[in-house]
């Protein structure tokens, strides 16, 4: 949908008008030449907008319309006068105004909602080109976004350009849409294969002199217009159409077949797996090979390599198209290793956006970049270069070895070796201070080294390929580090590990292509920010001993996780035990186990969700059908667009954003981690608390008081009740807990020990309040509850302790609501709402 407006959008019609008058003809006028723009001044006008020219505003009407008529001719192909023209421009204004075309959208209803489609909305970012639309972004019917009473899945993509420019832009700008609809059309098997022509299309002699006919005959008088229409004429060449029809579609990644499962396994969802940046499985294909359901592996082809491909979705989208070649249909598991986990991520999440079932999503460690990775980080090896500098007489390989030895007595044990090669010509205190400061400079870090160290770690198997004997990967990496600079690394690498057989020309080949697919890999993924969450549950599995939550957000090694780190939150980090080729099976059984148990944890939540989400209606809802209300103790509310009950998703392009700030929103989510946000003294979480989730980047759920509320004997008893629903819905930590307000601030604190007391960890966030209540007096919290819910409705000025103290002075509950009637405002809240809004006192 390019930014049409829905009917209930456009003025309302006036079939009762009889004429339309000078104003509203001018309007429509005016609407038209800024909607042609800079076109228009190819058709006899010396203007590109009449609202930014003093040539139009100086003029009188009747030089208006005569300005107006050439432009008018062209339109309806039909030379007349300028009186003519004046008729046929109030005949449409009074059509218009009264609504009486028969193609006037707003006689039309839509008679039902698209459940399967998905939808694209492009929004013009620049607001009010057409004058008869309400294209605003925060009233009732916020302008694309009110397209989701419609249908069950809108993107909303804010584009460059107004109403009438959509279409006719900037190539750079075009792309935002053409991208977009790649992303989009890929998957369901669309190929590029015809591109627009760059050499210029030449017009016959019978061509010209048609057009010329008809410009005359419409009075344009413009002897270089023909000139620029015929450079503007998009056109192909028929041989090129014949060649795209029988074009194989080689930039597919390549499906390898992994297994060959039982006819058991073969019911399981199939498991797709991005190859790694060098086009490896990280050691896992042995594993791979013995899983119980049909595993494929996806591998980048050099055509895909040389395509112009620009960001992470634009080559998910490859992927995902590679995978329904082999299943059309979920459920998968989708999974990705080293580098391709990042892939893996968006090919996940674009699945679930096309309604697929992708419930696992596999994020497996690249165990040799790891490594190579932690030794990078040891302190011997940081001062490795300053060593062969200062002491040319130390052996580096036994300066390894015993760097190697000590990194696993930690970096203090590592420093006293260090400082004991004091040079015999330096004093043992300047030593101490050399050695000291180069290793707080950090070392090799930053992007480049990130890129190095994948190259080296990618180039690693080469070194089997010789005769030579392969050494260990710390030692590979060293010798490497050792080196000046590239040149220096392949001449090492070539003289020391190619094959005698191999010749020069086909070696430097192998070799640039690894650099290059690391190189290319690494430039995708680092500058990618996910758009949208993945709604399953992801996976990371390793073999390390010591992973935390916070390595996998920090981007694990070499920051190969860094882009989507915070979505693999919370983490759920699977050890795989056992190494070698005599592992494998166990492995793959490990891995099994570890996607059923993911498929049983999500099963578990999304029953808790089904049983204490409450819709912004406040209805809640079950598997069942809906509880009785007076069952339920505590609600949660989807509060922002970022939960997974959302219906549509906002999408602001990086491209756009960057070249004029402020459009739509700031961009994607930053986190999977949900903040759980406890009620105000009012008991519920909306207002303010639900504006303020609209605007953050992350799930926001907000906690309300059920009816059966009322049962809870303390705060500990409603606290205990929010983290069991918390844990429920998120059954693994930490957790994240809001509280809004003096009694909300407390609940929350509660519920956050309470969720300590179980063992996982809680993040507290206090929003003006405390811990515990403070030690002055407080009013009841009835009396909070009011005075926040008439300041939200604009009609309460007084401080809290004025307006108590008012309330307080009458007698009796009846005078207490009187007095409240006086906040009422004058209009938009009947008596029925009011008193719904502020029960009784002795309900309250």
């Amino acid at each position: 949908i390019m930014d049409t407006p829905r009917p209930d959008q456009v003025r309302a019609p006036h079939p009762e008008a009889a004429a339309a008058s000078e104003e509203e003809c001018m309007e429509l006028l005016e609407m038209i030449l800024g909607a042609l723009g800079r076109d228009a001044l190819g058709l006899g006008s010396s203007i590109d907008h009449p609202r930014e020219s003093d040539e139009w505003k100086k003029m009188s009407l009747d030089e208006k319309y005569q300005f107006f008529a050439p432009i008018w001719r062209v339109m309806r192909a039909e030379n007349m006068t300028a009186e003519e023209v004046k008729d046929q421009i109030n005949h449409v204004a009074l059509a218009v105004k009264q609504g009486s075309s028969a193609s006037d959208m707003r006689s039309h209803s839509f008679s039902g909602k698209l459940l399967n489609s998905q939808v694209v909305y492009f929004r013009a970012a620049e607001r009010g080109a057409c004058d008869y639309v309400d294209d605003g972004r925060h009233n009732g019917r916020p302008h694309g976004v009110c397209w989701v009473d419609l249908c069950q899945d809108l993107e909303v993509v804010d584009v460059p350009g107004d109403h009438f420019s959509l279409l006719r832009q900037e190539p750079k700008d075009m792309s935002i849409i053409v991208n977009a609809l790649k992303r989009k059309l890929i998957p369901l098997g669309w190929k590029e294969q015809v591109r627009r022509q760059r050499k210029e299309y030449k017009m016959t002699q019978e061509e010209l002199q048609d057009l010329d006919r008809y410009l005359e005959d419409m009075g344009v008088k413009d002897d270089n217009l023909r000139h620029r229409l015929q450079g503007a004429l998009p056109w192909v060449d028929e041989e090129d159409l014949a060649k795209a029809s029988t074009a194989s579609s080689s930039t597919l990644p390549a499906i390898i077949r992994l297994n060959n499962p039982s006819a058991s396994g073969s019911a399981l969802p199939p498991l797709f797996v991005v190859h790694d940046a060098a086009g490896g499985l990280g050691g896992m294909r042995g594993a791979f090979s013995h899983m119980e359901r049909p595993c494929y592996g996806l591998l980048l082809q050099e055509a895909t390599l040389k395509a112009s491909l620009q960001t992470v979705p634009d080559l998910a989208a490859l992927y995902l198209a590679a995978i329904r070649s082999r299943r059309a249909r979920g459920p998968y598991v989708i999974g990705g290793v080293g580098m391709g986990c990042v892939i893996a991520y968006e090919v996940a999440a674009q699945l679930q956006a096309r309604r697929e079932v992708v419930e696992v999503a596999l994020m497996f460690e690249d165990s040799q970049l790891r490594e190579a990775w932690v030794v990078s980080r040891q302190p011997w090896f940081r001062l490795c270069k300053l060593i062969e500098r200062e002491r040319p007489d130390v052996d580096v390989a036994e300066y390894v070895s015993q760097g190697l030895m000590l990194a696993h007595e930690g970096p203090e044990r590592q420093m006293e070796y260090i400082l004991s090669l004091a040079p015999a010509h330096m004093e043992r205190r300047q030593w101490d201070e050399l050695i000291r400061e180069a290793s707080q400079d950090g070392g090799a870090s930053g992007y480049g080294w990130e890129e190095t160290l994948s190259a080296w770690v990618a180039l690693y198997p080469l070194t089997a390929s010789g005769g030579a004997k392969q050494p260990k990967l710390s030692e590979f990496i060293v010798t490497m580090h050792s080196l000046e600079n590239l040149d220096r690394q392949l001449e090492h690498l070539s003289a020391a590990f190619k094959p005698p057989g191999d010749g020069q020309a086909a070696w430097d080949e192998a070799v640039n292509g690894i650099i290059s697919r690391v190189s290319f890999f690494k430039h995708l993924t680092s500058r990618y920010k996910p758009g949208a969450l993945f709604r399953g549950e992801p996976l990371f599995l390793h073999t390390d001993s010591s992973c935390t939550a916070r390595d996998i957000a920090a981007g694990w090694a070499a920051a190969s996780l860094k882009p989507i780190g915070m979505f693999l939150q919370p983490a759920v980090a699977c050890r795989l035990e056992g190494r070698g080729p005599g592992a494998a099976k166990g492995v793959a059984g490990q891995i099994e186990f570890a996607i059923a148990s993911a498929v049983r944890r999500l099963s578990t939540a999304r029953e808790a969700r089904s049983r204490s989400l409450a819709l912004e209606q406040g209805r809640a809802f079950s598997p069942g059908g809906p509880p009785r209300r007076q069952d339920v103790t505590v609600l949660a509310t989807a509060l922002n667009e970022h939960c997974a009950e959302s219906q549509y998703a906002l999408s602001s392009p990086n491209a756009i954003l960057s070249q004029r700030g402020g459009i739509g929103r700031t961009g994607g989510p930053l986190t999977s981690l949900p903040a759980w946000v406890v009620h105000d003294e009012k008991g519920d979480t909306g207002g303010f608390v639900k504006r303020m989730a609209e605007a953050l980047p992350f799930p926001c759920y907000g906690l309300s008081m059920g009816p059966g509320a009322q049962a809870c004997a303390s705060i500990d008893d409603l606290a205990s009740g929010y983290a069991d629903l918390i844990v429920g819905m998120q059954p693994q930590g930490p957790y994240l807990i809001a509280g809004c307000s003096l009694v909300g601030c407390v609940l929350a604190f509660c519920v956050g020990c309470r969720l300590e007391r179980r063992g996982t960890g809680a993040g507290l966030i206090l929003l003006d309040g405390a811990c515990t209540l403070p030690s002055i007096p407080l009013h009841e919290p009835m009396w909070y509850g009011l005075f926040y819910s008439l300041r939200e409705m604009g009609t309460l000025k007084a401080g809290i302790g004025d307006f108590v103290e008012r309330m307080r002075a009458a007698s009796t509950p009846a005078e207490q609501l009187q007095k409240l009637r006086t906040y009422k405002p004058a209009q938009g809240v009947d008596d029925d709402r009011w008193r719904a809004r502020h029960p009784s006192y002795n309900q309250l």
